[in-house]
């Protein structure tokens, strides 16, 4: 059969989105398996009786090249299962580069009274399009006594304003109630009250709901992960939390699935406190690190190692709290959730790192995922890839971007201007930075040049360097060194400044306000304005060791050498871990961001509705 793409066996194929099998007769069950030659192999089965139609959703990374074989098992009542094969190539039959506007191409074929639809996607299609589409929504269940802090821990991690515990009637809430917040619709909240001694009705629903759960056939209806928060005990109080115990017993036992449950100790503060005060009664000097570790030391003795030894096993714990000074631990339960979900579902643990918004590692983790399962992948291979270097640089910037989740209600993260700035920075080294900072900063200390900016006043800002043309970005897509060092800049550049424009946002949201409980900062929406991305991009464009990025990502590419690569097979190739290496050394940790912002006055000079326009026009290069 002809193909209407190369036959060479080189091409960086389309996606298979879905496989729906239909028939008159009603199915009793399908199974799908999808192997190729280099031994990768995906099963998918389903029990459908009654149903006259089957559909399976493919992994978000499956790209389609020559020798794949997909194969069909199905059967109807009464009759024993009938097995289907159909080879990758009769699928690229049907493909045309290019083609319709929804970027998908829907191959059809008939056996006997059963009909199959393989949906093709472009191999430029975004990558976290297809995760969302498979997974919208990070679904948390939060299980906690009223006044323990759910909302405020919701509110917090999650980068909202408005996320309030549900209750339908006094000391009642709705389990299968979806709260959706709009401030951030990239998660779904079910809110359960805690569990109370001798009280067996509220534990049995909580166990049910997590059992039917479990069974939805949808990634987007599962249930992706638990927080069950205790408050931390006071000082002197007992952990009397029976009914948590025999929750996480039930957990041990298997009998509430393979969903992630992590207990949360809030009002950790309360004990570092009064840790505090027992240093200054025996005239001891008042050490928050002291008293911090005699806190941990606490809670380790009375609260988790009785729960551990309840339960027979180990179980994933953090100590958090909502005052500014615990962002950084606070972080720390979004890492252990991501980590813990990435166990579960690899696609529900993108939307958790997604929708969280105090984790900057864990957006660069959740980034660096999402390339890896597609468009990072083949970089060096000698494969073809349809359309212009700027259009497969466009993706990427939109993968990048929308991992980040940010308060953009104008679009100026996707804006031409911005993908301009972008562009520019690509083939510019850096610029003369005295006309913007005295002192350069490392990239890696992006936050202490941000804070001082922010703490004086909020001047223009101007791009110090000359806005060049681009005319390569519209060139057929060519595997060359050249190209190859292009996307590596472009991918690292983007994704360390939006590391600091995170940081930018993130200091300004959660600053404490004249008038607010100085012991919590009370978060505010501050959208994405020009003169954060300009600052974002200053910072990181006149950084003191950015040229020595520059000159790692050059003799990276000058070694390398291109060979063809099927895309589906185990392990990376160098330059993914290339890429991987160079953004981990620009990686700002959560704890020197925390602790350089903690205790800095802003005056308010960069808050309120006004900005500036972009004013990309080519500078004096002098």
């Amino acid at each position: 059969m002809s193909s209407n793409v190369p036959d060479s066996g080189d091409y960086v194929g389309p996606g298979i989105l879905d496989i729906t099998l239909k028939s008159d007769k009603p199915f009793n069950s399908a199974k799908v398996k999808i192997s190729t030659t280099t031994g990768y192999v995906i099963y998918r089965e389903k029990k459908t009786p009654g149903a006259s139609e089957v559909t399976f959703r493919a992994p978000s990374e499956l790209s389609l090249v020559a020798g794949l074989t997909l194969q069909i098992t199905y059967s109807h009542p009464f009759m024993v299962k009938t097995p289907i094969s159909i080879a990758g190539e009769d699928l690229l039959s049907v493909y045309k580069p290019g083609g319709p506007e929804d970027n998908q191409t829907v191959w059809k074929g008939y056996y006997g009274k059963v009909e199959v639809l393989v949906v093709l996607e472009d191999p430029l299609h975004p990558t976290t399009d297809r995760i969302l589409e498979i997974c919208p929504r990070f679904r948390i269940l939060v299980i906690g006594k009223s006044g323990v802090g759910k909302s405020s821990l919701i509110n917090k991690a999650f980068g909202v304003t408005d996320a309030h515990e549900s209750p339908v009637l006094p000391g009642e809430a709705d389990i299968d109630r979806e709260i959706s917040i709009k401030d951030n619709p990239q998660f779904v909240l079910h809110d359960s009250l805690g569990f109370e001694q001798g009280e067996n009705i509220h534990f049995k629903i909580v166990q049910d709901f997590i059992k039917r759960r479990e069974q939805e056939p949808e990634i987007k209806n599962k249930l992706h992960a638990v927080w069950l928060c205790l408050q931390s005990p006071a000082l002197n109080g007992r952990f009397t939390e029976t009914g948590a115990e025999n929750f996480l017993k039930l957990k041990a036992e298997g009998k509430l699935g393979d969903v992630p449950i992590i207990v949360v100790f809030t009002k950790y503060d309360r004990v570092v406190d009064a840790k505090r005060m027992e240093l200054v009664k025996a005239g001891r000097p008042s050490s928050i690190e002291e008293a911090t570790k005699n806190a941990k030391e606490k809670l380790l003795q009375d609260c988790i190692t009785p729960l551990k030894r309840a339960v027979r096993g180990d179980i994933p714990y953090v100590l958090v709290s909502i005052r500014p000074t615990y962002t950084e631990i606070l972080s720390e339960l979004i890492k252990v959730t991501y980590d813990n979900v990435g166990k579960y579902i690899s696609e529900a643990a993108i939307v958790t790192g997604i929708s969280q918004r105090i984790n900057a590692q864990v957006k660069i983790r959740a980034s660096i995922e999402v390339g890896k399962r597609k468009h990072w992948r083949g970089l060096t291979s000698d494969a073809a890839m349809p359309g212009t270097l700027g259009g497969f640089l466009n993706v990427i910037h939109h993968d990048i971007i929308r991992v980040w989740n940010m308060d953009d209600d104008q679009n100026l993260l996707c804006s031409p201007e911005f993908k301009a700035l972008m562009l520019n920075s690509v083939d510019s080294r850096a610029p003369n930075a005295d006309k913007i900072f005295i002192i350069p900063a490392a990239i890696c200390d992006a936050v202490a040049r941000i804070v001082e900016v922010l703490t004086g006043p909020a001047g223009p800002i101007v791009v110090p360097f000359v806005m060049l043309g681009f005319t390569w970005v519209n060139e057929q897509y060519r595997k060359t060194h050249i190209n190859l060092r292009r996307i590596i800049v472009y991918i690292v550049n983007l994704t360390i400044v939006m590391q600091n424009l995170f940081w930018i946002q993130s200091i300004l949201a959660t600053r404490p306000r004249p008038g607010g409980n100085s012991r919590v900062s009370d978060r505010v929406i501050v959208p994405i304005k020009r003169r954060f991305i300009k600052l974002a991009f200053n910072v990181y464009i006149t950084a003191a060791d950015r040229d020595e990025l520059l000159d790692q990502i050059h003799n990276h590419t000058k070694k390398v050498k291109f060979v063809f690569q099927v895309l589906l097979r185990d392990g990376h190739d160098e330059t993914i871990n290339k890429i991987v290496r160079l953004i981990d050394s620009s990686t700002i940790s959560n704890s020197d961001a925390f602790t350089k912002r903690n205790g800095v006055e802003f005056n308010g000079s960069w808050e309120g509705d006004e900005d500036e326009e972009w004013n990309l026009k080519p500078s004096d290069p002098d």
